[in-house]
């Protein structure tokens, strides 16, 4: 899955965006990614040993590079294995010592951090990264109508 030489330059690409977010500093940066095909939304906060575990500040998808995302959904792609899907989202930690720790969920619905998606995404998120029904979670099963997708 991440093994492709494209995905891994895509995860030192992330890696290198989440450093500029850290600004030099000695901290722990947390960038979350969640959604579906074309659909994807990202939050990240730092976290600095001095704050004792609370974040220091919510960075809005704004003050992240769109390029963040793209490579969010780079790596999607490049997650995908036939008939059983991708990730639908990714924690990604970029730690003090630049070491980075990866968390995909393949299982659970995506959180869409206040935002609700069109029944139609989900038809987009089958048709792209198409999921056989017995593999799929049963929240995904329950969006779709009886016999469509």
């Amino acid at each position: 899955m991440m093994d492709s030489k494209e995905a891994k330059e895509a995860i030192q690409a992330l890696a290198g965006e989440l450093m500029e977010v850290r600004r030099g500093m000695a901290a722990k940066v947390v960038y979350n990614v969640s959604g579906l095909y074309m659909n994807l939304v990202g939050t990240c906060f730092i976290y600095r040993d001095d704050l004792h575990g609370e974040p220091e500040g919510l960075i809005l998808p704004a003050n992240l590079s769109h390029q963040s995302i793209h490579i969010a959904s780079f790596i999607r792609e490049h997650c995908y294995v036939k008939d059983a899907g991708t990730w639908y989202s990714m924690t990604f930690t970029l730690n003090p010592d630049n070491s980075a720790d990866i968390v995909l969920n393949f299982d659970d619905e995506p959180l869409r951090f206040g935002q609700s998606l069109d029944p139609e995404q989900y038809e987009l998120e089958m048709l792209k990264f198409p999921v056989v029904e017995s593999k799929r979670p049963t929240w995904l099963k329950s969006k779709f109508k009886s016999g469509s997708m």
